[in-house]
């Protein structure tokens, strides 16, 4: 077993342990890879998730092809507004089911972003078609 144990005054959501606990259990790694061809800058960022109180839990391509699936969980107990940055255009955006067959929402995106509102203590799945 591993342990955490961090003081903090007031609830857990506002002393942000959900995020603790993901760099206790999920460390980063690093992966190195030698010169080759390619467009990318060396740093880049794929998808940014705001506020920092959301988690990006997963991210695959869509079950059908068309685009790519992000995962999202709000552990908080209040909704609260969101935001997904991408490093190209959104063209399509939609809240969808689990399983990915229904579509929840279409939400509408502005250039590289698209916002919309998490629920309290719910997982997201929200599916980007991005311009090539």
């Amino acid at each position: 077993f591993t342990y955490l144990i961090v003081p903090h005054s007031g609830r857990w959501s506002d002393a942000r342990m959900f995020d603790q606990v993901e760099r206790l259990n999920l460390p980063v790694e690093v992966a190195q890879v030698g010169p080759h061809d390619g467009d990318l800058p060396q740093e880049l960022s794929f998808f940014s998730v705001d506020p920092i109180d959301l988690s990006l839990c997963g991210m695959k391509p869509a079950e059908d092809g068309n685009g790519v699936v992000l995962r999202l969980l709000n552990p908080t107990e209040r909704e609260v507004p969101a935001s997904i940055s991408a490093w190209k255009p959104i063209k399509e955006a939609q809240l969808i089911s689990l399983n990915e067959r229904n579509v929840v929402e279409e939400l509408a995106p502005g250039g590289q972003s698209v916002s919309f509102t998490a629920p309290a203590k719910k997982i997201l799945t929200v599916r980007l078609v991005l311009d090539r």
